[in-house]
């Protein structure tokens, strides 16, 4: 059977040349292009999108207007029917003008060169003639100043309240710094008195793949080498413990990447040896374990170049900017696809491919192994948006969306085709549809069994969930061992519970005690009220599953008064990290750091 043409070749006029090489010539704007389709035909397609004579914009490439010298640009001034090109705006404070400028540029992480740029300067001149664009080095300097009055602002006393606080220890992909250096971060994560969710980068420094140790003091930025970065870590977050006693915070849980330049096994054994009192430790951020699921999901690479070009050829019917063309397809009101680019991860290229291709086709219309894909990348998508965008990413989140995930990779092996005609179903290579699904859930259950103690916690101090939800979920997943996990939660949420306890009658937020260690005699009236209201916490009628539950307002309206040293394990547990993705002024106040404006940060 002849292959179909490419829908592309409707826009080309096909022709050879003198040479007998086969060419395409736009018929929008006249370009000459090399046509062999034994190479494919990416290059016609790609045209095409960037065609601007196709949008009607011109009918040849030299007939398009040429841009104005940039010294002509910077000569023109704003004119009009009475107005005067030297006239101020009423009420314009030209130093305000500046400092509004310093704030955007020190609080959003930019670039404080964009005041020399002459388009930059050109845009305010048309605006307002007489305004004088800040020096550089005058707009460092008052971005300098706005960085130490923001930092001046935080009360910690407020952030930190009586509890406790989490850190997470990571690198920041957005940013590379001098090229060839990481920069990792240690941000704060503790909920107030409040119930109020405050996450706040406490330390960055750039780690360098040479040995030694250097120091830019005009920065005040630690730059260390790859093999000392747990060490330097570490020595912070052992100061940090030391300086917690003056905000009256102690540490909870610490978090790193479960991949990357940080040893986080080192990292872990060093803070064991340097803490006399326990906290948790996970090595997984939930956003990476979901990534490492959605990676098991992959196809062959000829099965992924089908799933791409055939969102080519739909594509090239379509016009648009990118936010035009998700409006078109339907997915821009779903909030999804905002940023193809946002994860540098192949699954996802494929999952938006694949997401386009469900809005363009009729609905079933796909072959089952990219229905199958998209379902599954789908679940996964939503879960990575669940824990990293969500207004309030609290922990009892994670393993929630690690359980769902599951359900729906156990529900769809159990309808896996398999027998003689299982290979037709298959775009996986030499694996089948059910092997690779399987190893995607033994991915998914061997980061529940590496990390369920640290996750069950504030899932129990759910008031949706509490040990039901845990108990149920155990049982559908490792039937005969469900006992043990389930236990061993029960087990480890009681011993954290003492603790609290025991904190609040010395007046100290020490060390977890052990629940062996500690006997329970009835006749302790403070082991006693313990008891019943840990037991009332669990017994009480689960509540009401609501659209846009707030699990913060919940404890803080009613939790805090029925039960209120759960309360306190629940501000401490629910503050811990969700995912390593920094939120956008994390990661501007990253950048505003590097540049230098941290003269005045403690």
């Amino acid at each position: 059977m002849p292959r179909r043409r490419s829908p592309v070749f409707e826009h080309f006029t096909c022709f050879k040349d003198a040479q007998g090489n086969d060419k395409a010539q736009c018929k929008h704007c006249g370009l000459q292009l090399g046509a062999n389709t034994k190479n494919g035909t990416s290059n016609l397609r790609t045209h095409v999108r960037i065609c601007k004579a196709r949008d009607g914009e011109s009918s040849h490439p030299t007939s398009s207007p040429l841009p104005l010298p940039l010294p002509q640009l910077l000569e023109l001034q704003p004119s009009g029917p009475g107005e005067s090109s030297d006239r101020e705006p009423a009420g314009l404070d030209k130093d305000e003008a500046s400092r509004d400028l310093a704030r955007m540029i020190a609080l959003h992480g930019y670039d404080p060169s964009v005041v020399e740029d002459d388009y930059f300067r050109s845009f305010v001149r048309r605006l307002n003639p007489q305004f004088e664009v800040p020096s550089r080095e005058a707009i460092e300097k008052m971005c300098a100043g706005i960085f130490r009055d923001s930092w001046k602002v935080l009360d910690f006393s407020n952030v930190y309240g009586s509890g406790k606080a989490s850190l997470a220890v990571g690198e920041v992909k957005a940013i590379q710094s001098l090229q060839t250096g990481q920069v990792v971060y240690v941000t704060s994560h503790s909920i107030d008195g409040h119930w109020n969710l405050h996450r706040v980068v406490e330390h960055v420094c750039v780690a360098l793949p040479v040995g030694g140790y250097y120091h830019v003091p005009l920065l005040r930025v630690p730059m260390v080498a790859l093999d000392d970065a747990v060490d330097h870590i570490t020595g912070y977050i052992a100061y940090e413990d030391q300086l917690a006693s003056s905000y009256e915070f102690d540490l909870f849980m610490v978090a790193g990447e479960m991949t990357g330049h940080i040893n986080h096994l080192e990292l872990k054994n060093c803070m064991e040896q340097k803490r006399e009192n326990k906290i948790y430790y996970s090595s997984t951020f939930i956003d990476h374990v979901l990534h490492s699921i959605a990676r098991c999901l992959l196809p062959d690479p000829c099965f992924a170049n089908s799933i791409f070009d055939s969102v080519d050829d739909y594509l090239i019917s379509l016009r648009g900017t990118h936010q035009e063309l998700l409006t078109q397809l339907g997915l821009a009101k779903l909030g999804l696809l905002d940023d193809p680019w946002e994860y540098g991860e192949s699954w996802y290229s494929c999952y938006c491919c694949l997401e386009i291709h469900a809005q363009a086709v009729p609905p079933n219309s796909g072959s089952y192994t990219k229905q199958l894909l998209h379902t599954l990348w789908r679940e996964i998508y939503r879960a990575i948006k669940t824990v990293s965008d969500s207004n309030r990413p609290t922990s009892n989140l994670c393993l929630q969306v690690l359980f769902k995930v599951r359900d729906v990779l156990q529900s769809q092996l159990s309808k896996a085709p398999d027998g003689a005609h299982a290979d037709n179903y298959s775009g996986f290579g030499n694996k089948s549809v059910s092997d690779v699904l399987s190893e995607a859930l033994e991915t998914v259950d061997k980061a529940i069994q590496d990390s369920y103690l640290v996750w069950s916690i504030p899932l129990v101090l759910d008031p949706r969930y509490k040990l039901r939800y845990i108990k149920d979920k155990f049982e559908g997943a490792f039937v005969s061992e469900a006992e043990k996990y389930v236990s061993e939660v029960r087990r480890k949420t009681k011993e954290l519970y003492i603790s609290y306890i025991e904190a609040g009658d010395e007046g100290d937020s020490g060390g977890i005690i052990e629940v062996e260690d500690m006997a329970v005699d009835s006749s302790n009236t403070a082991s006693a009220q313990a008891w019943d209201e840990l037991d009332g916490y669990l017994q009480d009628s689960p509540a009401r599953q609501t659209e846009g539950f707030d699990i913060l307002n919940w404890w803080k309206v009613h939790g805090s008064v029925q039960y209120p040293t759960v309360a306190r394990m629940a501000r401490d547990a629910l503050a811990m990290p969700t995912c390593s993705k920094l939120t956008s002024d994390q990661i501007a106040f990253i950048k505003s750091m590097l540049r230098g404006y941290n003269c005045w940060w403690r």
